[in-house]
């Protein structure tokens, strides 16, 4: 597995221009979730459950290493250490990145808080650690994949 750390950095390595917090988080997530979808529920990102929060689902370990940059865009040097994913993982990255790497951060956000999606399922406004269910990331997959 992989650490939502490593996930992000292969993101920044796709990315021609560099990405905000808020876009690497729901880039992390969507990934983690296609991931489950395709691997019959195997995590992407090992590193803790992703949490409810305001802007949408966020791992808490990416948020702790990433905080201090606000909306301003991560350098690929603050990921440094990252591992470089197999190829399963990193075909969900591509994935993902194909799909939406032209979205914007207010776009990404308003596809994670789909209103029948996990995140929605147990968010509170102002509420911090509330965990996103692995059954419900795979279950959100498993609808849009209908």
């Amino acid at each position: 597995m992989a650490t939502s750390i490593d996930v992000a950095a292969a993101f920044v390595d796709l990315s021609s221009e560099k990405l905000s917090h808020l876009a690497l988080q729901k880039y992390v997530y969507l990934a983690h979730m296609l991931y489950a979808g395709e691997n019959n529920n195997a995590c992407l990102v090992d590193d803790g459950p992703f949490q409810a929060w305001d802007y949408g689902p966020v791992s808490p370990k990416l948020y702790q290493k990433l905080r201090g940059f606000g909306s301003a865009p991560i350098p690929r040097v603050m990921l440094h250490g990252a591992k470089e994913l197999q190829p399963a993982q990193l075909r969900a990255v591509q994935e993902v990145w194909n799909a939406l790497s032209n979205a914007t951060a207010a776009r990404l956000v308003e596809i994670t808080h789909d209103p029948r999606g996990a995140w929605a399922q147990v968010y509170q406004p102002g509420v911090r650690g509330l965990q996103i269910g692995q059954q419900e990331i795979l279950d959100e997959f498993k609808r849009r994949s209908a």
